[in-house]
């Protein structure tokens, strides 16, 4: 992906947050479970319920 000079940290952290709510998603819905630590290791996030209230 290359980022216009105008694309501001926010953008960034939003766009990061959007990919990973999609990785895991996906994860989730081949019928795979998933930890907190497995998350982390697999995602590179600490704070899967989070993501998992911002997906229901």
């Amino acid at each position: 992906m290359q980022l216009k000079p105008s694309t501001s940290l926010s953008n960034l952290r939003g766009l990061v947050i959007n990919s990973q709510s999609e990785q895991i998603l996906k994860y989730l819905q081949a019928g795979n479970a998933l930890t907190p630590l497995e998350a982390l290791r697999k995602f590179n996030y600490l704070r899967l319920g989070v993501r998992i209230y911002d997906l229901r």
